[in-house]
């Protein structure tokens, strides 16, 4: 799937579609509830396809188509030294949430690309890599809103989460910090756009996971999404796509779990939403547990394809990965980390 919007305006406000909370069920609807179509799906991934130049790729069955203290990785990327705002070298600092393989992807990329162009540019870039927990993310993100602007870093490269990115660009205003972010599906919702020390590479967006279910769902009516309320991960891309379902003549529910519901909670719906027809499901769920396994057993037994964003869930029998080429974007990444040391002007967003 190619062709992604990261444009998109999606701060309408639309309801969610929620159990009855007596009796735990929803109204009948949807092509599934009258017929299934497809096979258990079963077996890992065999094939990655890239279909555009930013790196948007689907990923089939079939193979068609705790905190980490700050400054605890820090890599001197060589090259020959040059005056800077700081000294004989730049200062970058990396941030990202731990444990997910597309964070560690990009950080990568990004890494490997700085020290290759910052060789071949003259220049000296001290990349020092943070982490944060996504599952105490208010906390830690706060924590770093307050240690980082004090410490004069050339650029801030945020991965993954536009609420971060949001926290750290206000932070860094009246600085000459420059926010990158990385991997962000949609800037737009955290106001990014507005803010002029912020710029970035895009993640996958809303559109391209609809244009998925459009293509291997053909019949599909009613698509339920089930996330983790407030992850900074799950929850953007969720809504993004409860909306878009909605404007293209999709019914969509929407469910989560969170500290006070739980897992139990989310099952129950899930297990709801098999029983009333539901035709197709996106579940973003990174975490390797056996709640994550259960659930897309459920939907599996019941022959319903999941899509997801999420390599993990591809092992729990996902129908459809939707992922960007984190190599590329950490590429890309560092090319306007390069532009903006080398006191260019800064450059506009890449989607």
């Amino acid at each position: 799937v190619s062709d992604f919007d990261g444009k998109q305006d999606w701060s309408a406000n639309r309801k969610n579609l929620q159990p009855d909370s007596e009796n735990g069920t929803m109204p009948v609807r949807g092509k599934n509830a009258r017929k299934k179509g497809i096979g258990k799906l079963l077996g890992i991934a065999v094939c990655l396809a890239v279909l555009c130049a930013t790196g948007v790729a689907l990923l089939t069955q079939d193979g068609e188509t705790g905190t980490t203290p700050l400054g605890k990785d820090t890599a001197v990327l060589s090259g020959a030294s040059s005056p800077s705002a700081t000294g004989d070298t730049y200062r970058v600092a990396v941030v990202g949430p731990a444990g997910f393989p597309f964070v560690e992807e990009i950080r990568s990329s990004l890494e490997t690309q700085l020290n290759e162009k910052a060789s071949g540019a003259e220049c000296m870039v001290q990349v020092e890599q943070l982490e944060y927990n996504v599952y105490n993310q208010e906390d830690e993100v706060l924590r770093l809103t307050q240690e980082l602007p004090a410490q004069d870093y050339n650029v801030i490269v945020s991965i993954g989460s536009g609420s971060c990115t949001r926290a750290l660009a206000d932070a860094c205003q009246g600085t000459e910090t420059v926010v990158v972010y990385s991997g962000v599906s949609n800037p737009e919702s955290e106001g990014l756009a507005d803010l002029n020390n912020v710029t970035g590479v895009t993640d996958i967006g809303a559109k391209s996971i609809l244009q998925a279910i459009q293509e291997l769902s053909p019949d599909a009516e009613w698509v339920g999404v089930f996330h983790t309320e407030g992850n900074i991960l799950e929850e953007p891309i969720s809504q993004q796509l409860e909306v878009i379902l909605e404007e293209n003549g999709f019914e969509c529910s929407r469910h989560w779990r969170n500290e006070v519901l739980g897992n139990g909670s989310l099952m129950l719906d899930a297990e709801a939403a098999v029983h009333n027809g539901v035709d197709a499901v996106f579940i973003p769920l990174g975490d390797q547990t056996d709640f994550t396994q259960r659930l897309s057993d459920l939907f599996c037994d019941a022959l319903i394809p999941i899509y997801t964003t999420n390599e993990y869930m591809m092992n729990c029998g996902a129908l459809a990965l939707i992922r960007m080429d984190y190599l590329a974007v950490g590429e890309q990444t560092a090319d306007m980390v390069l532009q903006i040391l080398q006191r260019e002007d800064i450059p506009a967003v890449q989607q």
